[in-house]
C-alpha cells in the first residue's frame, strides 16, 4: 500500500535547490579531478615520495575507503565524516585556536585526519596542489558554507591522489 506525503512549497523549493546544489556540486567535482594543470601539480609533488611513502599514502587512503574507483561524492562525504569526527567527540572539540586557522590548514588538518599519522609525516608536499586548490576552486562554491567548502576541496585532494598514486606506481 502506497503511503502520501504532504509537501509544502517551500518543502518542495528546498528540496529542489537542494538537488540543483548537489547537481552542481557534481559537476565541479568532475571538473576538478581530471583538471591536467592540478593533475600534473600532484605529480610532481609526488615526485619527492618514495615507493614505499607512496603505498604507506595509498594504504591509508584504502582504509578510509578511498581509491582510484571512488566517485568524487563519495569521496567528499568520507572527508566531510572525517571532518565532523574530528571535531564531534569531547577530546578534540574546536578550540579557539582551531577557529583563528587557515582554510588551507583546516584542509590539511582534514587530510592529516584522513591519511594518520603514518601518511601525513609525507604530506608537506601537498602544499601547491592544496593552495591551487583553494585559489581555483573555493571561489567558485563559496555558496556552499566553509564547513562543506572544506569537505569538498579536502575530498578531491584525497580522490586525485589515490588517482595519481595509482597511475605512478603502475608505470
Amino acid at each position: 500500500m502506497s503511503r502520501v506525503i504532504r509537501l509544502s512549497e517551500s518543502d518542495l523549493t528546498r528540496i529542489v535547490k537542494r538537488v540543483i546544489k548537489e547537481q552542481e556540486q557534481i559537476e565541479l567535482a568532475s571538473e576538478v579531478v581530471i583538471s591536467p594543470k592540478l593533475n600534473k601539480l600532484i605529480d610532481k609533488s609526488l615526485e619527492s615520495l618514495s615507493f614505499k611513502e607512496m603505498d604507506n599514502i595509498q594504504n591509508s587512503l584504502n582504509s578510509i575507503g578511498i581509491n582510484s574507483g571512488t566517485s568524487p561524492i563519495t569521496a567528499i562525504s568520507i572527508a566531510d565524516d572525517l571532518y565532523d569526527s574530528n571535531y564531534s567527540d569531547s577530546s578534540s572539540e574546536m578550540t579557539e585556536g582551531d577557529e583563528e586557522l587557515s582554510v588551507k590548514d583546516k584542509i590539511m588538518n582534514g587530510v592529516y585526519a584522513s591519511l594518520g599519522i603514518v601518511g601525513a609525516l609525507n604530506l608537506a608536499f601537498l602544499n601547491v596542489p592544496i593552495a591551487y586548490l583553494i585559489n581555483s576552486v573555493l571561489p567558485e562554491i563559496s555558496f556552499f558554507g566553509l564547513d562543506n567548502q572544506i569537505s569538498f576541496v579536502t575530498g578531491m585532494l584525497l580522490l586525485i591522489l589515490a588517482n595519481r598514486i595509482k597511475l605512478k606506481k603502475s608505470n
